[in-house]
């Protein structure tokens, strides 16, 4: 059986209340596949009623994006007509994926993309029925993806074989009829509008050390910013921020970009001549923040928390850069607990998750940070139990460790995914940073 038949098999065995909150947990994106120009009337290839298939699209994109649910436009090169329908136009910050064959995921970075975000079941709708979109459904099944494919957002045409002419609907029908329980579920545009509302309750979070200016910092900045994004997280953890003369502060420069509040935070006195810090970014309110210093003052360590209200639920992150050296584990101990102690004296445990990210300079099950685990949970141990990965990115000279960390409060939150990204370099050969990114989606459980 296929595992997308054995996924909705579990489901429909499961009790309701159980089975909505197993679909609910399911990260998901919305993958939009060829909604162009030359399918509509008066283009290269017109198919029948596509008017109202992008409509039923367009209900669904405007759904994912209240929601924020990951979208992916997917296009095909075409020599004229490509535009994407304006009823389905992406957005700044929308995945825009081109593709020259049948198959979404053959010669493009799809599966890259949606593997980066942790995405685990995907809405497909679009043009063809009986082509692209039955290719992307075929294959997103075959890569392990639960997919929804709706139907009454899908268009084809009548198709000829020898002298027989078989109507567009007969078409549709029988490709949906095919693909139906055996490489995906077939559902109307309400039951995927309920899909992408169950996202509610879900945030995403990432972490990341951006090496303040090292290299090109504006051709590194651009890398960070397409990939961001495209994960479109909720939260954003940044270590070695900088702000001199000549560079406005990196951390406020990404915020900008993305849309987002921001908070920065060093030891440095604001007004200095240069100022190095931390930072968290998110794209919701921020209600209240707090700051520390980290023993010893020499090490110039800082940590700092915000408050932030986001999807209903109140969010106590925290951000922080431990110290370095290899032989410094007892300094890093000593910070330890001072972090400890600052998360104790600002945390409302009792409405508030709490998510602590940043570069810790140490492996997560590392004698100094005990008790960190003794309190919280790492995400990506919890998701990859004894994965051995990097987040120290060793084409840059650094021995293969992972040091940056996302831990939660395992009563607050619970991890649905986890990943690294950032870990490759662009076709120029543009590294974002000498760390890799931790990227997690977490549920709330409060």
């Amino acid at each position: 059986m296929k595992s997308a038949a054995i996924a909705f098999a579990l489901l429909a065995a499961l009790a309701p209340a159980q089975a909505a909150k197993a679909q609910d947990a399911v990260p998901t994106a919305l993958v939009i596949i060829d909604i162009q120009d030359f399918y509509y009337p008066g283009g290269l290839l017109p198919l029948v009623a596509p008017e109202a298939a992008g409509a039923n699209a367009a209900q669904l994109l405007a759904r994912a994006r209240e929601q924020q649910v990951m979208v992916v436009h997917v296009g095909h090169n075409a020599s004229a007509g490509r535009g994407f329908h304006a009823d389905v136009a992406p957005r700044e910050g929308e995945a825009v994926v081109m593709k020259d064959d049948v198959n979404a995921f053959l010669g493009t970075d799809l599966k890259q993309r949606l593997e980066a975000a942790g995405i685990k079941r995907l809405v497909i709708c679009g043009m063809q029925t009986h082509m692209c979109v039955e290719a992307a459904t075929r294959a997103a099944s075959d890569l392990g993806y639960e997919v929804l494919l709706v139907g009454e957002a899908c268009a084809t045409r009548d198709l000829k074989h020898g002298d027989t002419v078989v109507p567009a609907a007969q078409v549709h029908t029988a490709t949906l009829a095919t693909l139906d329980r055996t490489y995906a579920k077939v559902v109307d545009v309400q039951t995927a509008l309920d899909a992408l509302a169950t996202q509610r309750n879900a945030f995403t979070a990432v972490t990341l050390n951006i090496w303040h200016d090292q290299k090109d910092w504006p051709a590194r900045r651009a890398v960070m910013l397409d990939t961001l994004r495209a994960l479109k997280p909720d939260v954003i953890f940044l270590q070695e921020v900088l702000e001199k003369e000549g560079l406005p502060n990196q951390a406020q420069q990404l915020a900008d970009s993305l849309g987002c509040a921001f908070v920065f935070v060093s030891v440095d006195p604001p007004g200095g001549p240069k100022r190095y810090g931390n930072a968290i970014l998110t794209r919701h309110r921020i209600a209240e923040t707090h700051e520390t210093t980290l023993a010893p003052a020499d090490d110039y360590r800082v940590a700092a928390h915000a408050r932030i209200e986001a999807h209903g639920t109140m969010l106590d992150t925290y951000v922080t850069h431990l110290h370095h050296t290899d032989e410094g584990a007892a300094i890093r101990a000593e910070q330890v607990r001072a972090l400890i102690a600052f998360v104790d004296a600002t945390h409302e445990s009792e409405d508030g998750a709490l998510l602590i990210g940043g570069d810790f300079n140490a492996a997560a099950d590392s004698p100094e940070l005990a008790p960190l685990r003794a309190r919280y949970r790492d995400t990506y141990e919890a998701v990859h139990p004894g994965d051995d990965v990097t987040t120290l990115n060793p084409a840059i000279g650094h021995a293969p460790r992972r040091i940056d960390h996302l831990f939660i409060d395992a009563e607050g939150l619970r991890p649905l995914a986890a990943e690294v990204f950032l870990d490759a370099p662009t076709a120029e050969g543009i590294w974002a940073s000498d760390h890799f990114g931790v990227w997690a989606r977490l549920e709330v459980v409060r």
